[in-house]
């Protein structure tokens, strides 16, 4: 018998898993630490389940964590000539068997989506959200205008979260 006093949780509760990483002992390189840690109330916004995660480098661990996921982002800085303060790109599995190396500092997203869909059965929608950085010194601070680009990086993705893209 259900109590009636306690509310139940749909059976299929969305989940959403926002990973943001990169070394933030290097100024910008912070930016996907930085961003994601920003993001607590954005969950409440957008009234669904959303985990946040921040570590320095993609883990093999992520692929576990993506189990039962409808959708993941992934938040890094970049390091380019290319003058767009932040870019969105879809991402996909690896088509291909995955050749695992000895290091992970190898380690794509596309890995860890085929890793995701061989282990777990998981196909999460993804995203990959890059914001501009400008300064990668030894530095515990983002850069003024890295702090820019990670205003707009959390734009897009509570504009992801809205949409709510579900399956790769």
């Amino acid at each position: 018998m259900v109590d009636p006093g306690v509310a139940t949780l749909p059976a299929t509760l969305e989940r959403i898993l926002v990973v943001g990483y990169g070394n933030t002992l290097r100024g910008d390189d912070g930016l996907g630490p930085f961003i994601v840690e920003g993001l607590q109330d954005v969950a409440a916004v957008c009234g669904v389940d959303t985990q946040t995660i921040v570590l320095p480098q993609l883990d093999v661990t992520l692929a576990s964590e993506m189990t039962d996921v409808t959708l993941v982002i992934f938040v890094d800085a970049r390091e380019d000539a290319d003058e767009e303060s932040v870019k969105v790109q879809r991402v996909f599995p690896t088509a291909t068997p995955l050749n695992l190396r000895h290091t992970s500092h190898s380690l794509g997203i596309p890995d860890l989506l085929r890793m995701a869909l061989d282990w777990f059965g998981s196909r999460p929608a993804c995203y990959a959200v890059m914001p501009k950085g400008y300064n990668f010194s030894l530095s515990e601070n983002i850069s003024p205008n890295a702090q820019a680009t990670a205003r707009q990086a959390r734009s897009k993705i509570v504009e992801i979260l809205r949409r709510r893209p579900t399956g790769s």
